[in-house]
This record gives C-alpha cells, structure tokens and sequence, in this order.
C-alpha cells in the first residue's frame, strides 16, 4: 500500500474495521450453531473475540493517528475512532454472551 493510499485509507479504517468484525463474529457463531450446537463454546467465543478485538483496535488505531489536518478529516477520523469503540462494545456484549448462556439452549 502506498503512502498516500494509506493517508487516504486512515481515517476511515475504524468504520471499516468496526462492522466487519462484528458482521464476522455474528455471522460466525450463528453459521456454527446452525449446523451443530456444540461448536458455540464459550472458548471459540474467546478466541474469536481476541482476534477481531486486535484487528478492531488496529483499524480504531489508524484512524486515532490520522486526526491531523483538515476539519473533515479529523472529523471522520474521530467518528471512526468512536465506530470501531462501538462495535467493540457490540462484539464484547455478544462474546459475554456465549459464556453466560449455553450453546444448545438446555
């Protein structure tokens, strides 16, 4: 990536970043507990927190640092910055989730 596609891209990494993980950890876990209830265990729920957590966080990152300059681009990088902090809470709340209820619902 080059540097002025990487200026571009950082201010808007969190809004990218932000729904893609959550869409991949939603849509994940649902996918594994219509074929087979038991493969929703709270410790896939873990790990697939702790990876889109770090992606998440790289994505709020890059948007944090781009703040500098013009008014719309710090606008953008702080309301992406605030994106990827909601959808971390979103993906925290589902992750909470699958330790406190059971896969299969017994």
């Amino acid at each position: 990536m080059t540097a002025t596609l990487r200026e571009r891209f950082a201010p808007w990494a969190g809004f990218i970043a932000g729904p893609t993980c959550w869409a991949l950890h939603q849509q994940g876990f649902t996918s594994l507990l219509h074929f087979d209830c038991h493969l929703g265990s709270p410790g896939k729920g873990l790990l697939s927190f702790a990876v889109l957590t770090i992606v998440l966080l790289a994505g709020g990152l890059m948007s944090w640092r781009a703040r500098r300059g013009a008014e719309l681009r710090q606008f953008i990088a702080m309301t992406s910055t605030l994106a990827a902090a909601l959808f971390f809470f979103a993906i925290a709340l589902q992750t909470v989730a699958t330790l406190i209820l059971p896969g299969c619902g017994a």
